[in-house]
């Protein structure tokens, strides 16, 4: 199937599949809330109505649509079906893989919504809360994830399928696993969030906290929700993450081990960064409480203050923290059962995501500290309580950054001491670097701007009015920002050179290799067959009787190196010449002999 006829028919199918699934939703959605208005369902049916209109044009969305659609649908099917080449070529185009991608996640995007809809519709009756915005048709929702579900389903079978059957490569590969692993963080994340909301309102009801008492009842449409992210979230992940276990299983038929994608770690990457992220947060906001309270200048006090501050934060955090570690334990097993690059590979993520994490936290609370002690310099007025209380948030901060980068970078280096070859050419450490880099620039580049605009400005009798309290974050950002860059792009460009290096050196060893190679080769040829060498042919004339075989002998003793009389035996034994007798001779003489 060519380029052109590809676009134009999965271009119209998937136009022609929008018509058609907007109409049968209308459909579905208008039977389902007539059912239920007859059987006087209201919490169910809503209160719209019915119009003329409405089920018109869903048939009319139906009837030109589905032919449309089912026409080219099948011309797609012969485009991917057989053994030839060009079936072949279909299977592994990017366009298919993205269709079926797009395809398959806007179907499952609008499932999810509206299956949350529904959990949660389910669950405030079950808790008694009364509907929020009332008025809402459950029976839209159900209409829509019997529409929906189905063609995702789909789509995302057909892919799997295609998976099985040839070796995906390219942009054919790794699209598919895009939407199979972006889908499993979607749904871990739903999972984790539900989780975490469901323990906060638990505590909050434990702690006392305000709105959370026993006549409050807001509190509990704030728990079904959670729950129904719980409910949706395990669905999603379930699924993609068995499909995901699926095509590990299947390697073999597949011919690639989906362990070693790079689509899989960037996924195992980001939820231990988010878990690392999360609960560094919390941690840090317990801190800051935690020191608000010593130095006397909290909000409030008492053990419910105490609790819902301090310890509240650090069990939100919790299913962040587990999500994480599980998954970390997950890539360290997965690694270790394929090989030892693997598992140093494994390490080397963690390592560098733990210092990326914990450089950022020491970046942020060292640039905020240092411009708050900037604002005191400058003689800005700042509120005593209020600059304790952010000198302790800001210490916090720093105080989780430094637990976090100090083992993790003390680690990395020793890594990269022990072996630089591999450690210092890896592609995650020298991401890592370019991107504490680039972000250093990011951050300082705009602060240094400002602040030369505003000296600028305030010299040529602008505004000079709270120059000090204007001037001192991004003072502070591009001091901490520029340190930071200088230390990491030093060792940026000391590792290009490293490699550049390097790389010099592997090429000259293979050249040298080669050359062994080609001299070893050469020498077992001339072993075994004779060099090419010039050749001259002479005939050795005497007269009859005389001993020829002696007299090459006798040639041969004194011939140079590398000079050969062949025809005659070394040893003396006479081969049995070719004697030519003329009948005459030139100058009338006897006859000769003569030998080749």
């Amino acid at each position: 199937m060519g380029a052109a006829k590809r676009v134009y028919l999965y271009t119209v199918s998937a136009i022609s599949l929008l018509v058609v699934s907007v109409g049968l939703y209308n459909l579905v959605a208008l039977v389902l809330g007539e059912l239920a208005d007859a059987f006087g369902a209201s919490v169910i049916g809503g209160d719209r109505g019915t119009g003329r209109e409405q089920i018109s044009l869903a048939i009319a969305l139906v009837v030109v649509g589905l032919p449309i659609f089912a026409i080219h649908w099948v011309f797609v099917q012969r485009g991917w079906r057989g053994t030839d080449e060009a079936a072949f070529e279909e299977r592994h185009s990017s366009l298919r893989a993205f269709h079926f991608g797009l395809v398959a996640t806007i179907a499952l995007a609008v499932s999810t919504f509206a299956a949350l809809q529904i959990v949660n519709e389910a669950l405030t009756i079950l808790l008694g809360v009364d509907r929020f915005g009332g008025g809402g048709r459950l029976t839209d929702d159900v209409a829509m994830v019997l529409v929906a579900g189905p063609i995702w389903w789909y789509h995302a079978r057909r892919r799997s399928a295609d998976l099985r059957h040839d070796r995906l490569t390219g942009a054919s590969a790794w699209l598919t696993r895009l939407h199979r692993y972006g889908w499993s963080f979607a749904g871990l994340m739903f999972l984790v969030i539900g989780t975490s909301g469901v323990v906060e309102n638990l505590a909050s009801v434990v702690i006392g906290r305000s709105g959370f008492g026993a006549d409050d009842r807001l509190w509990l449409g704030q728990l079904a929700w959670s729950l129904s992210a719980i409910a949706v979230g395990s669905a999603l992940f379930w699924f993609h993450a068995d499909d995901a276990r699926g095509v590990i299983r299947d390697a073999e038929i597949i011919g690639e081990d989906d362990r070693a994608t790079a689509t899989r770690a960037a996924y195992f990457g980001v939820v231990i960064l988010v878990g690392l992220t999360d609960v560094g947060v919390t941690i840090a906001a317990s801190i800051a409480a935690l020191g608000e309270r010593v130095l006397g200048v909290a909000d409030a006090s008492g053990m419910s203050s105490f609790l819902e501050l301090v310890v509240g934060p650090l069990l939100v955090a919790v299913p962040f923290a587990v999500a994480g570690w599980l998954h970390w334990a997950a890539l360290l097993r997965e690694a270790r059962g394929r090989s030892l690059i693997a598992l140093a590979s494994a390490a080397r993520l963690e390592l560098h995501l733990g210092a990326g994490v914990g450089l950022a936290f020491l970046a942020v609370g060292a640039a905020q500290l240092l411009g708050r002690v900037i604002e005191v310099i400058v003689g800005s007025e700042v509120g005593d309580d209020f600059f304790r209380r952010e000198i302790v948030r800001f210490i916090a901060l720093m105080v989780v950054g430094a637990a976090l980068w100090i083992p993790s970078w003390t680690a990395i280096v020793r890594r990269r001491g022990a072996d630089p070859s591999t450690e210092r050419r890896a592609t995650t450490g020298r991401g890592y670097l370019f991107l504490v880099v680039g972000a250093a620039l990011v951050a300082a580049v705009p602060s240094a701007v400002f602040t030369l605009y505003r000296l600028i400005d305030t010299i040529l009798g602008g505004r000079a009015v709270a120059l000090g309290s204007d001037l001192a974050i991004p003072v502070a950002v591009v001091i901490v920002a520029s340190l930071i860059g200088a230390y990491h792009g030093r060792l940026v460009v000391s590792d290009m050179r490293f490699a550049a290096s390097q790389e010099a050196e592997e090429a000259q060893e293979a050249e040298q290799a080669e050359a062994a190679a080609a001299g070893m080769a050469g020498l077992d040829v001339q072993t075994i067959t004779a060099p090419a060498v010039a050749s001259l042919s002479l005939t050795l004339r005497a007269p009859s009787g005389t001993d020829l075989v002696a007299i090459a002998n006798d040639l041969r003793v004194h011939l140079p190196a590398g000079v050969v009389l062949e025809g005659l035996p070394a040893g003396g034994a006479p081969v049995a010449p070719t004697v030519d007798v003329p009948a005459w001779t030139d100058d009338g003489g006897p006859a000769a002999a003569d030998v080749t």
